[in-house]
């Protein structure tokens, strides 16, 4: 995925912007733009999907979402962990 992005911008100046790397950053612009009220908010709500996530993963009855589940799980984390440097 590195390499298209690399090609794509060598040949057309221009981000191609299809890397999860994107998402990240859209996502952090997002969450700086929010107020205190909505940080909590979301913070709240953060926490609660991370539980309940982690809840659906210890229960191991479904191991073809598994590798899914862990991939949910560390995107609620980096995003809860983002909210609390920005609420500091």
């Amino acid at each position: 995925m590195i390499y298209d992005e690399l090609s794509y911008y060598k040949n057309n100046k221009q981000l191609l912007g299809k890397h999860p790397i994107f998402r990240e950053f859209q996502r952090r612009k997002e969450l700086i733009n929010l107020g205190i009220k909505e940080l909590m908010i979301r913070k709240s709500r953060l926490e609660n999907n991370i539980w309940r996530v982690q809840s659906e993963i210890s229960k191991k009855n479904k191991p073809h979402l598994e590798a899914e589940r862990m991939q949910k799980l560390e995107a609620y984390k980096r995003e809860l962990e983002e909210i609390k440097r920005l609420l500091e």
